[in-house]
């Protein structure tokens, strides 16, 4: 069962959300300027609460199809954002990040996303791996191809954003192409 999985990379520790996890997220779910490339947002308490339940009771699914985990600092265990990857079949995966402000710049978006294509791939099994963001987020779209996730695509005004409708940005990597970086 994969209901408690820890992923480590040499900064981060990706862990599964818990009890005492409400306020560093609320930190981050409830802050407009982190959030303004988001769909949701920004979050009051009572949200976050209903986020971390929500994920609790995915983990706990027989038919596991939804990883989120707690981005957590390696040195101190501080918890500095969220992650996930979501299986939309046997297949492919969607994954997505978001970082506390204050630990932007750094590398830990590469090295999150760079560990949960790894998990994608090696321990889930996967074909392909994509990523979605507004076309005008240049951190995340920076953390994709740094990944080496090519750009499929620019899906005009497909995010209907709080500030109006937004173009799109699709990124992917096909398990062959991940493996071949390797070699």
């Amino acid at each position: 069962m994969m209901n408690d999985i820890e992923l480590r990379t040499s900064k981060l520790v990706l862990r599964p959300f818990g009890g005492n996890d409400l306020a560093a997220v609320q930190a981050y779910a409830g802050d407009a300027e982190i959030l303004r490339y988001m769909l949701w947002g920004p979050n009051d308490e009572a949200q976050t609460r209903w986020f971390l339940d929500n994920v609790a009771e995915k983990n706990a699914a027989e038919n596991r199809t939804h990883y989120d985990f707690a981005v957590c600092l390696a040195s101190t265990g501080a918890l500095i954002g969220g992650c996930g990857i979501y299986r939309e079949d046997e297949q492919e995966a969607q994954m997505g990040w978001l970082l506390n402000k204050a630990f932007w710049k750094r590398g830990y978006g590469t090295e999150l996303a760079a560990e949960l294509i790894r998990f994608g791939f090696e321990d889930l099994g996967l074909h392909r791996i994509y990523s979605t963001c507004d076309a005008d987020n240049y951190g995340s779209y920076r953390v994709m191809e740094r990944n080496n996730m090519r750009r499929e695509g620019c899906m005009k005004q497909k995010r209907n954003a709080k500030d109006g409708w937004k173009d799109e940005l699709h990124y992917a990597i096909l398990r062959c192409e991940w493996e071949a970086l390797s070699e």
